[in-house]
């Protein structure tokens, strides 16, 4: 019966309708228009649920400022937002310390939990609040200055601070075509494991004040 696909009763033969519970639901209709009604309701649901799936996509593209809450969709545009509004060149520390992809991305998961715990990236002095912490680094030049590689050149800033933190997604990995090419070598070593993944959700927010 499975190969043939006999599987199923006729669906047009009446003699059936009255083992379906499904007809006395609504006097005048039969099983099979309550079912053709279900399936058009589904398709909405499922066209509403795409466009829901299409407005989270285009928000988890959004990049997040390192020093601030603030979201820009492009990726050129929050490195020149975090150079004129915070005085942190990216892109200058990259070439100047010839930072590889790998540097690149420890540095920035370093610099997301030092702002998180309202640190300072060079000197470790800890604040109460975020802009205190902001006013520091800027009148002081440590935000402008590349934190000691001891600091944040560790296995556990392989893993990001934050989920879904698209500044990562957004590196280049151009060490081929550097002058300064390193083979990168991952050795297994014990290391302190964060203890868990820091989401960025309101309550991040909040501690930005």
């Amino acid at each position: 019966m499975r190969k043939k696909q006999h599987k199923r009763i006729n669906p047009k033969n009446k003699n059936f309708d009255k083992f379906y519970v499904i007809n006395y639901l609504e006097y005048g209709k039969t099983w099979t228009d309550v079912q053709n009604e279900t399936d058009d309701g589904s398709q909405e649901e499922s066209d509403d649920k795409e466009i829901e799936l299409m407005d989270c996509e285009v928000e988890n593209l959004a990049f997040v400022c390192l020093f601030c809450d603030n979201n820009i969709l492009d990726f050129e545009e929050t490195l020149n937002h975090m150079k004129k509004n915070h005085n942190f060149d990216f892109l200058l520390l990259k070439e100047k310390y010839h930072l590889n992809f790998y540097a690149q991305i420890k540095l920035i998961n370093y610099i997301r939990r030092k702002v998180y715990e309202k640190e300072c990236i060079n000197c470790d002095l800890k604040f109460n609040f975020h802009n205190e912490l902001l006013k520091h680094m800027v009148e002081s030049g440590h935000i402008s200055i590349l934190p000691d590689p001891a600091k944040w050149n560790q296995p556990l800033y392989y893993f990001s601070t934050f989920e879904n933190d698209n500044l990562l997604c957004a590196l280049d990995d151009d060490d081929d075509n550097s002058e300064c090419q390193e083979e990168h070598l991952v050795y297994p070593e014990e290391t302190v494991m964060p203890s868990s993944t820091l989401l960025y959700d309101e309550n991040f927010r909040k501690n930005l004040i």
